[in-house]
């Protein structure tokens, strides 16, 4: 019995790890597109919404880091905030109410 909770401990440790990295990954991949500028508009717009939706989500937190799901809302607030700037920038807003 201690045997199999072990089991089901050390894989939800690895489904962490890996669920973690592959989510930290996306979030730098898009911070990077757009600081170098391969992001348009609809692009741009599109991350924005996601962020603006999960941003406080515990349950999306807990999905997308696992057992580190505190460490995504830093690193959602980053690209929030950055995303945000760029709506700004670009004067998006007025395109994303609608």
């Amino acid at each position: 019995m201690l045997l199999y909770l072990l089991l089901i401990f050390a894989a939800a440790i690895v489904l962490s790890v890996i669920t973690r990295s592959k989510n930290q990954k996306q979030m730098k991949v898009d911070r990077n597109n757009l600081q170098t500028g391969n992001l348009n508009d609809r692009q741009v717009m599109n991350i924005y919404r996601k962020l603006e939706s999960y941003q406080d989500s515990q349950f999306y937190a807990m999905i997308a880091y696992g057992i580190f799901y505190k460490q995504y809302f830093k690193d959602a607030a980053e690209n929030y905030s950055l995303f945000k700037d760029e709506m700004h920038k670009r004067d998006l807003f007025k395109t994303y109410l609608l």
